[in-house]
């Protein structure tokens, strides 16, 4: 009897799989970030964003993101603040339901972030997690916000809370 319900199962999970849709994105992407650290605070970043969501007969998503980006961090150090130029590369791992015949996407995220400094001299990785949700108002477009929080490590020196608040318009394929 245990055998026919693993099976029964494997068979359910399996034919669901087969019949998921699969979609592409690319998109452009505007992001609010604050950071936790004594000399620096808020910038914003702009970037692309691409990756592809997999939407279960179940209503339920899971997808891959991964995103490139860039923008100036003001740095204030003895009453002089420098602004630095910050690229950044983040990958994400998305779970969550579709609503409303797959208008709308709710998901949780958790991922990584990495972020370059022009100095030449700095670099920090991070893990992080975060919510979003997306709006598909036509077959090819959507809009979509989120939040994440990442826990950087400044090449071992500091650790500091990356927050980030993201707007992206989608390009669906």
């Amino acid at each position: 009897m245990k055998k026919i319900t693993k099976i029964a199962l494997a068979a359910t999970i399996l034919t669901s799989a087969l019949n998921a849709d699969v979609v592409k994105h690319f998109g452009v992407t505007a992001i609010n970030s604050d950071v936790k650290l004594e000399n620096a605070d808020k910038f914003t970043e702009y970037g692309v964003n691409f990756g592809l969501t997999k939407y279960f007969d179940s209503n339920i998503l899971l997808g891959v993101d991964a995103s490139i980006t860039f923008g100036n961090m003001d740095f204030s150090s003895n009453g002089q603040t420098e602004s630095i130029l910050m690229t950044g590369v983040a990958g994400d791992v998305k779970a969550g339901y579709s609503f409303f015949d797959r208008k709308v996407d709710l998901y949780a995220t958790i991922g990584f972030a990495g972020q370059g400094f022009d100095n030449g001299e700095s670099d920090s990785i991070g893990f992080g997690y975060g919510a979003g949700v997306q709006y598909n108002f036509a077959q090819h477009w959507a809009v979509a916000a989120d939040y994440k929080k990442y826990d950087m490590d400044f090449e071992g020196l500091v650790d500091y809370d990356l927050n980030r608040v993201g707007v992206t318009v989608k390009y669906l394929f």
